[in-house]
């Protein structure tokens, strides 16, 4: 069995932080936390990578934080404890989309210059090590598990059928990764409705997008079923079904995201269907992550591709897979 490697998870956050000359990162998203030490502690944390070794610096709240061969615990009773420790450095990456204003008010107290580096504190995170892969396999192949094992759907309710799919998370050991999303007949036409009592009928397109986290790692699949489709809703079916097979068939390394963005509107556009959605998302700690627009896909990214057509009035056909990204074919995680 594979083991989480922090130290090397660490290793090439300080190689990118040499290569755009920082002195330190202070990382306070909880997923990036999370992935840099092994410890989910909240949201009200921040970890400090600089040559030296790590510090997570914690509030009393978090007491049960000990001090580690990997890292530092230090508690403070403020950020302008951090500030303080910023003094010595002269350049700070920081997460400008996980930092508030009033935090970023406090740390320019210490006078360093502060670098706006989401993007390098999260590089390292879009190619899955062994352990992390192990991971994500075990919460596709329990999403996977619940979708196989629904049973028939026809004259349950949106909240029953997706009170079953939460129930069957939690006996496997997990909880959802996001809302699930339960859409049957024209509520298909939306593509984040919320289940409600509506009942599901036998001439129904049904979409149902579900996703669970187990060991702290997402997964994400999507599936519409339809007991007795007309031509209108074979047509939509085996159309969108075409493109996804397209779309996993270009997943490969060396790949660029964007060029597959544009793929994916150019396969709907000839099928007369709107663009509403990207064709897919990164995927680990998050549900949504990098890789994202402008990057390029690597053996060992995790991606899902997700190709759906919604007509308001009528309804929707989405069907999501998770993949791993090769050199050659990706290898499918839900089928």
């Amino acid at each position: 069995m594979a083991l989480a490697d922090f130290q090397g998870r660490i290793k090439k956050l300080r190689s990118l932080m040499e290569k755009n000359r920082l002195d330190a990162c202070l990382i306070n998203s909880r997923n990036d936390v999370y992935y840099y030490t092994g410890n989910d502690i909240g949201d009200s944390c921040f970890l400090l990578i600089s040559e030296a070794k790590p510090c997570i610096f914690v509030t009393s709240l978090s007491n049960e934080i000990e001090s580690a061969k990997e890292f530092n615990a230090i508690f403070i009773k403020g950020v302008s404890d951090i500030s303080k420790r910023l003094k010595r450095f002269r350049r700070v990456g920081f997460d400008e989309y996980s930092t508030s204003y009033k935090v970023f008010s406090d740390l320019k107290k210490s006078k360093p210059v502060l670098k706006p580096s989401a993007s390098i504190i999260k590089e390292p995170r879009m190619v899955k090590d062994e352990w992390e892969m192990e991971q994500i396999s075990k919460a596709a192949g329990i999403t996977a598990k619940t979708m196989s094992n629904l049973g028939e759907i026809l004259g349950k309710s949106e909240t029953d059928l997706s009170e079953q799919i939460e129930l069957s998370f939690r006996k496997a050991g997990a909880k959802p990764s996001f809302d699930t999303i339960i859409a049957s007949g024209k509520h298909s036409a939306f593509i984040h409705h919320k289940p409600d009592k509506a009942m599901i009928k036998q001439d129904d397109l049904v979409i149902i997008d579900i996703g669970a986290v187990f060991n702290s790692y997402c997964s994400d699949m999507t599936r519409t079923f339809c007991k007795k489709p007309g031509p209108k809703e074979r047509k939509i079916i085996e159309n969108i079904s075409g493109i996804q097979g397209e779309l996993i068939d270009m997943a490969k390394d060396g790949i660029k995201y964007d060029d597959m963005q544009k793929r994916y509107e150019a396969l709907l556009k000839r099928k007369g269907y709107k663009l509403l959605h990207s064709f897919g998302h990164g995927i680990g700690i998050g549900v949504h992550e990098r890789p994202a627009k402008g990057d390029t896909l690597k053996s060992g990214m995790v991606i899902t591709v997700e190709p759906g057509t919604y007509i308001k009035g009528f309804g929707g056909y989405r069907i999501e897979d998770m993949v791993i990204v090769r050199k050659g074919r990706s290898k499918i995680l839900t089928r």
